[in-house]
């Protein structure tokens, strides 16, 4: 099997990026903001749906923990994720492939913020929370194991 995972803001390319490899017969998963628990959601991902897909698969998914680590702190909503799970979850996903990578995805900041303002969904009031948005997605993803 093999997989990788791509995160970064919105409007960074993370789907333009997914469906290259779509177009390429991997298999595509996106995440969106959870219904329920974080945690379960992405661990039942882990734990129960890859296993159960062929060994030979290659698996494309768009958005994962990191995304949620981020997005849980600029929303300011609680989350019952963590580094600690995040960890944890990555070694699921390095017990299915241990070649398994994280692509994070970042444009420059100014394209970035006009993507953003052209769309107009109001989810962030000023660059500044863009600005700080990104370091939580590159803190996240230096200390990842699937660097």
């Amino acid at each position: 099997m093999k997989i990788v995972i791509v995160a970064g803001a919105d409007r960074t390319g993370k789907s333009t990026l997914c469906e290259e490899f779509k177009k390429a017969g991997w298999e595509y998963f996106h995440f969106e903001k959870p219904k329920g628990s974080p945690f379960e959601e992405y661990a039942k991902f882990v734990t129960e749906k890859l296993p159960s897909m062929p060994a030979d698969s290659k698996v494309i998914v768009d958005r994962f923990s990191y995304c949620e680590l981020a997005y849980s702190k600029h929303y300011g909503r609680k989350s019952d994720l963590d580094a600690q799970k995040t960890v944890w979850l990555e070694n699921e996903i390095l017990r299915l492939d241990p070649s398994a990578k994280v692509v994070y995805c970042s444009t420059d900041l100014w394209s970035n913020w006009q993507r953003i303002e052209d769309e107009g969904k109001g989810e962030f009031k000023s660059m500044a929370e863009l600005v700080e948005l990104r370091k939580t997605y590159e803190a996240a993803v230096k200390w990842s194991h699937l660097g």
